[in-house]
């Protein structure tokens, strides 16, 4: 697994390299259902964490045995939703691949000739709903995927999409806010962004959450945030019922379904002081460096959203919000809104936004405007 994996620890002087430099690669055996000569590889990429401090990433970059041209990439960002980095999808890839839930996506993007890569874009610490850290990682991974082509074959001047729906959505979404000002360079070549089932503030999240079935995605949250922020992590500490300490922690050895089961229903208030902690001044200034979306500018890729209407884990209207003000800003966009849909089938988004995907890598201009349906 990753945390005794030495293909995962970067090469001493990899601090002094630029983000996105290729520092590593192996080819891997290829899973069965995604193809017949699919070829399978695993990058070691540079990239940065929240704070900007040097850290790497890997990615797995499936390419296709029947493209007639490998100039069309996606970008998957998995919702893998934990704070165990044993748990990262290049793993899973590994060792079971059909477990992994976008795996049916990468084999549908595979049988239309499609490449596809999968980052670990939570990073080596696997720092769960930090949304720099998952935006910086997801370009730094397109950076090393298109300059792998001795490696890989895939053309460096491929068009690129991405695709992510809930937490893979947060690694999708924060890419599109920081490319103009992190990654310039791969403006023009990601032509495109399918978001599903969005989470675009921490905050408002939490609390539609606490006390759920899905409560369990609050522990999963804090501890993510409290590996890359130290007043964060204080913080918590501070807040942390004593007693409650070692359950609490056992998100950092288990994978984020499996430990979530252990919270189901559970009230904030039972291991922390109180339900009213996450309006205290350090965890707020947290939420909003990286935890809210839209902050950064309208992103200038068009993207297509679908959402559900009756999604739960994540309402639909900071997602409303965020589309009106990113169309306020002038962006491209269809946003579907899933008539009676929860947060799990807005993954049918997919399909979809499958023909919108194939237009942008095929270079086809995008409609302008938002279209609201």
């Amino acid at each position: 697994p990753p945390s005794v994996d030495s293909f995962y620890q970067p090469p001493a002087d990899y601090v002094n390299l630029s983000p996105g430099t290729l520092l590593r690669s192996r080819q891997i055996p290829s899973p069965q259902n995604v193809g017949a000569c699919t070829r399978v590889f695993q990058l070691l990429y540079r990239s940065q964490d929240a704070t900007g401090a040097p850290t790497a990433g890997v990615s797995t970059v499936f390419v296709p045995g029947n493209a007639s041209s490998l100039d069309k990439i996606i970008s998957v960002q998995s919702a893998y939703d934990s704070t165990d980095i044993d748990c990262s999808p290049s793993y899973t890839l590994r060792t079971n691949p059909t477990s992994l839930g976008e795996f049916s996506e990468i084999s549908s993007f595979l049988s239309r000739g499609w490449s596809v890569s999968v980052p670990d874009f939570e990073g080596f610490f696997a720092a769960f709903g930090n949304g720099l850290q998952a935006g910086y990682s997801t370009l730094d991974s397109i950076r090393a995927v298109l300059q792998s082509g001795n490696i890989t074959n895939l053309d460096p001047t491929a068009n690129v999409a991405l695709v992510g729906g809930s937490g893979g959505a947060i690694g999708s979404e924060f890419a599109l806010e920081l490319v103009k000002t992190y990654a310039a360079e791969l403006q023009s070549q990601i032509v495109g962004a399918l978001l599903m089932a969005l989470v675009p503030d921490v905050n408002s999240t939490i609390y539609a959450n606490d006390g759920t079935t899905t409560s369990g995605l609050i522990p999963l949250v804090l501890q993510g945030l409290a590996k890359q922020y130290l007043s964060f992590a204080n913080w918590l500490s501070g807040v942390l019922l004593s007693d409650q300490a070692a359950g609490f922690f056992g998100a950092t050895t288990e994978c984020g379904e499996q430990f979530a089961i252990s919270y189901v229903f559970r009230q904030s208030s039972s291991y922390l002081t109180s339900t009213s902690v996450f309006q205290d001044a350090i965890p707020q200034q947290v939420f909003q460096e990286t935890g809210t979306m839209g902050l950064r500018g309208t992103p200038s890729q068009p993207m297509f959203y679908y959402k559900g209407t009756l999604d739960t884990l994540s309402p639909i209207a900071p997602t409303d919000a965020l589309i009106q003000k990113y169309c306020e800003g002038g962006a491209n966009i269809i946003y579907q809104r899933c008539t009676n849909c929860d947060h799990g089938l807005a993954s049918y988004g997919v399909i979809a936004g499958s023909s919108w995907l194939e237009d942008r890598l095929n270079g086809i201009p995008a409609a302008t405007g938002c279209t609201i349906s």
